[in-house]
């Protein structure tokens, strides 16, 4: 590891990710993932690498979501306060390269033809960029909550480089890309990028008809016993408590994490203390939109 550079640490990061993910998984290495996202973090780096703790940090509740998956109990390794409650990622695509002082573009051309770069960097959708680097070595870093189906082209640009030379020759860039939900899949792909103003595709993301709204369902037991199940039938959201249909066209579904309660139409109730509430809340985006989970009815949702 380059001890100054942090993207030397968020490399070994995604690389322990990767073999996490790919069928091989070690506790070990997602610990050592885990450290290696805090590390950069917590450190002060030269002023080339500024802001690139936001990556880090969505890396790491990535990782960390990764361990409560597998039943390690919460790896979370900093204070609570860099934490962000309930965090999901449907899908991120990831930019990185090895030569320093150099810019390279993220672009992401989602379903729609819409394309989501530095200077469109949010989409209807939610789609999302982060900063641009113009120094070091990125990443740049595209994030969506619930991506709709469809296939998404990944591009990138070298924009410029002022260490360009017949030594350093050409640019290798390195593409992430993790498709999330209950099965989420993490690969990469690389190219070589020589040339000032380059656009190359680097790769296509495809969201299948099984990952959007009409497939996903929303199932859990309460504290009382209660098999709760969301799914959406036509144009409706329906509950069903118990195999029995109790709402029918349902307009919310509020969940409180802190207090781990959740409330609908007609009522409200408790969650165990084991159920994965990060991965409901994506479900319940997914299934009814966030504006159904944002606010409590008048009646107020019990702390208990």
């Amino acid at each position: 590891l380059a001890s100054v550079e942090p993207q030397s640490f968020l490399d070994g990061a995604l690389v322990r990710a990767l073999f996490c993910m790919k069928g091989r998984f070690s506790e070990a290495s997602l610990r050592e993932a885990v450290a290696l996202s805090a590390k950069v973090v917590g450190s002060a780096w030269a002023r080339r690498f500024d802001e690139i703790e936001w990556p880090a940090l969505v890396l790491l509740h990535m990782l960390v979501e990764i361990g409560q998956k597998k039943g390690l109990g919460d790896l979370w390794p900093l204070d609570a306060s860099f934490r962000t409650p309930n965090f999901s990622i449907g899908l991120i695509v990831w930019l990185g390269w090895d030569t320093d002082n150099t810019d390279i573009d993220l672009h992401v051309v989602e379903p729609s033809g819409n394309e989501v770069y530095y200077s469109n960097k949010r989409s209807k959708i939610g789609g999302h960029l982060s900063k641009d680097f113009t120094q070091g070595y990125g990443p740049e870093v595209y994030l969506l909550k619930a991506p709709p189906a469809g296939t998404y082209t990944v591009k990138a640009k070298y924009y410029s480089s002022s260490q360009q030379s017949a030594l350093t020759g050409a640019t290798s860039a390195v593409v992430w890309s993790l498709h999330g939900g209950d099965d989420p899949e993490l690969n990469f792909d690389t190219i070589r990028l020589d040339r000032n103003k380059e656009m190359m595709e680097v790769s296509k993301v495809h969201v299948a008809k099984a990952a959007c709204d009409a497939e996903i369902l929303l199932k859990f037991t309460d504290i009382d016993g209660d098999e709760i199940v969301l799914k959406r039938e036509g144009s409706r959201v329906n509950e069903y408590v118990n195999r029995k249909l109790e709402i029918r066209g349902m307009k919310k579904f509020f969940i409180d994490s802190k207090h781990r309660v959740y409330q609908d139409d007609t009522g409200h109730g408790k969650f165990r203390a084991d159920e994965d509430l990060a991965a409901l809340v994506a479900k319940r985006d997914r299934l009814l939109g966030r504006r159904a989970g944002s606010r409590l009815s008048a009646a107020g949702c019990p702390t208990m």
